[in-house]
């Protein structure tokens, strides 16, 4: 997952500027309808969609992972990413090395807009707020740190094999198309814009149950070549923004390498899971929400030759809401 999650959300972050970086540093989710309607927790105060329902596959003895139908030809995820770090980075580049600590909470809202083999992204925020203590003025920290101001929509549209973006934006546009044409098809994946290539095994899924995923079944939940092993524990069906879902309780470690961002960053990442859930569609083989305590260290090259490396803890919110836009 970049799903399950990101080192990278806060080297992504920092990556927007090294001098705001600094500047931090220094500022210091019996039948179908019945049963979901049992069964259905409302954690965001929205109904399943009837449209969706209709379309879960579940009995009393249980329900069934689809991955069957093929994803609407026009739909839109939204996704809320806020993590709650506290980080020791190590930033290096050629006029040398500086450490720091940063603690706070990063916010990344981002827009992707799918319509066939047409994909429309757009930056919406990138924050940054430092912790509110005794010692702290109130006043100072209600306003967040902007780390990369919203964008245009950037528009990539696939051709044959090959993801190509629009470059009419300039010089910057025409860089980061080709920084993100090569990975494009993983961060489609690792944000509910396309679906996971390998899902659960036709069966039918009883609450209660438990999955430990190996190296070669990780590909369910981080997209990439990963290393590592994941125990999961079904508990019960909810909805994210009305899409129902399955939700197991997570627990486990993975690395993984190379894993990009749409800054057009690459970076490595160890993650310990100490605790979590996740939210598993129950429609198509994509995940909604991840709720996680992480323990992460990693390293991002960034294309300007700046190197980061990060070693610490997160609480992680990732809330993709998705919504279908046409046939």
């Amino acid at each position: 997952m970049k799903s399950l999650i990101p080192f990278f959300m806060l080297a992504c972050c920092l990556s927007s500027s090294c001098d705001k970086a600094k500047e931090i540093a220094a500022k210091a989710s019996a039948t179908v309808e019945g049963q979901i309607a049992k069964q259905t927790s409302q954690s965001d105060d929205v109904p399943a969609d009837p449209e969706l329902r209709k379309l879960v596959d579940e009995t009393p003895e249980g329900v069934i992972f689809r991955k069957d139908l093929p994803l609407p030809s026009r739909f839109e995820v939204r996704i809320t990413r806020i993590s709650e770090s506290s980080n020791r980075t190590v930033v290096h580049s050629e006029i040398g090395s500086k450490a720091m600590m940063i603690k706070g909470t990063f916010t990344e809202i981002l827009k992707l807009e799918r319509a066939g083999e047409q994909v429309r992204y757009t930056l919406e925020q990138s924050t940054f707020t430092e912790p509110v203590t005794e010692k702290t003025d109130a006043a100072k920290t209600s306003t967040p740190v902007v780390l990369e101001s919203p964008t245009k929509p950037c528009i990539f549209k696939k051709t044959g094999t090959n993801w190509k973006a629009e470059t009419s934006e300039g010089f910057r546009a025409i860089t980061l198309a080709k920084q993100l044409s090569p990975v494009f098809d993983l961060l489609l994946i690792d944000n509910a814009v396309a679906a996971r290539p390998m899902w659960f095994p036709k069966e039918r899924v009883k609450i209660g149950r438990e999955f430990h995923l190996n190296e070669k079944a990780l590909p369910i939940l981080v997209a990439g070549n990963a290393k590592g092993h994941l125990k999961l524990k079904f508990t019960s069906i909810e909805t994210v923004k009305g899409h129902p879902c399955g939700v197991f309780e997570i627990t486990g470690n993975f690395s993984r390498k190379n894993v990009p961002d749409f800054s057009g960053n690459l970076s490595d990442a160890n993650v310990t899971i100490q605790a979590g859930r996740i939210w598993l569609s129950l429609i198509y083989p994509l995940i909604l929400r991840e709720e996680l305590d992480m323990i992460e260290s990693g390293q991002m090259d960034r294309q300007s030759g700046i190197d980061l490396r990060t070693q610490g803890s997160a609480r992680l919110s990732i809330i993709r809401e998705w919504k279908k836009t046409g046939p």
